[in-house]
């Protein structure tokens, strides 16, 4: 069977894509912050969970359960792995990424790129705040105490919005060295509809 990856910047649509391609073939979606797959994720220990993204203490026997079913997985092949290790400043990013990827028969990776990531980002983060005031709180704090956003002077939401503009740029350049097929697309928010489609049929294909 196939496992679908569907990664991007926050708010470019992947746990609408993962629930409703989920919903046209009637599989399971792994959605962001599942146990299922990966290193466990919650406020209270993500920074333990940084920590121990690495090689070397990576769970990847949790996804080999993943190899006997369709699966579409939100955010956690790279979000919660490559860009761990992009905030932490270890090299090679994709390297967890790619043993995920070992482990499974068949995969492809879709990347969604919003038009402007940096202005998305910022509209993003101005809802975010008022809907969701928990996670703002997390955020931003967060973010700024990574080494990458350390060394470069970034607070608060300037580190936000200034490390995943350029995580946007490090996926488009990312996605295409693993050995499996991927779909990049640009401005998915212009007509959802068309987007979805040509998931499903990359999805299909795979």
């Amino acid at each position: 069977m196939t496992t679908l990856f569907v990664e991007g910047v926050p708010a470019s649509g992947k746990s609408t894509s993962v629930r409703r391609l989920a919903e046209r073939f009637q599989a399971r979606a792994v959605q962001e912050g599942s146990p299922d797959v990966g290193l466990p994720w919650s406020y209270a220990d993500a920074e333990t969970t940084v920590q121990r993204t690495t090689p070397a203490t990576y769970l990847f026997e949790t996804w080999r359960p993943l190899a006997k079913e369709r699966t579409f997985v939100d955010a956690k092949l790279l979000q919660n792995t490559a860009l761990f290790c992009m905030l932490e400043e270890r090299e090679p990013l994709g390297a967890i990424a790619a043993r995920i990827l070992e482990e499974l028969p068949r995969a492809g990776v879709v990347h969604l790129r919003p038009k402007d990531p940096e202005a998305h980002l910022q509209t993003t983060l101005a809802a975010r705040a008022t809907e969701y005031p928990e996670w703002f709180a997390f955020v931003l704090p967060f973010f700024e105490k990574r080494p990458w956003c350390m060394r470069r002077g970034l607070r608060g939401a300037d580190a936000y919005v200034g490390a995943l503009t350029v995580w946007d740029h490090v996926c488009a350049d990312l996605i295409p060295s693993f050995d499996v097929p991927f779909l990049a697309l640009e401005d998915p928010a212009r007509d959802w509809d068309e987007s979805l489609a040509r998931m499903a049929a990359f999805a299909d294909a795979l």
